[in-house]
């Protein structure tokens, strides 16, 4: 993020940030800075222009927001033998702290990226897996098919 300080008048101003973050700058001779914050969130920035004369305080508020959670994309090892633990994977494009909860259609559920199933009838089912953060309310859910079998299929 670039911050500027806007000074009508005066000569020989230093600048002295706080980002709001923790994090500072300064006194420094220029009136614009980068910064980078590290997490989402909304934050209050200050700035003093201080000089001999005078100093003035101005403060802005900086929002960095969560991209939200795009491309779910579920894999599997499908088809399952009975017995045999079938193992499924979540994958993602974009999102920050993002976690998984399955839902494997036989009223079972796991919480991961990547987790194992232990089917104990044959039948066909429906897995589900949300993908959610708690920093936006942006969810997202994919279903995959799964074929529960008592021999693997050649």
């Amino acid at each position: 993020v670039t911050l500027s300080a806007a000074i009508v008048a005066g000569t020989n101003v230093n600048y002295t940030w706080n980002f709001g973050d923790g994090q500072s700058a300064g006194p420094i001779a220029v009136k614009d800075v980068k910064h980078i914050y590290t997490s989402p969130g909304r934050y209050t920035a200050t700035v003093i222009a201080r000089n001999s004369v005078s100093q003035v305080l101005a403060t802005t508020n900086v929002v960095i927001n969560v991209p939200p959670i795009t491309n779910l994309q579920v894999v599997s090892d499908s088809p399952s033998v009975l017995g045999v633990p079938t193992n499924f994977s979540a994958s993602i494009g974009t999102g920050i702290n993002v976690k998984f909860k399955w839902n494997f259609g036989d009223g079972q559920e796991a919480e991961g990226q990547n987790v194992s199933h232990l089917y104990s009838k044959m039948g066909k089912y429906t897995v589900s897996v949300t993908a959610y953060s708690d920093l936006n309310n942006n969810d997202v859910q994919d279903d995959n098919e799964v074929t529960a079998t008592t021999t693997l299929e050649v």
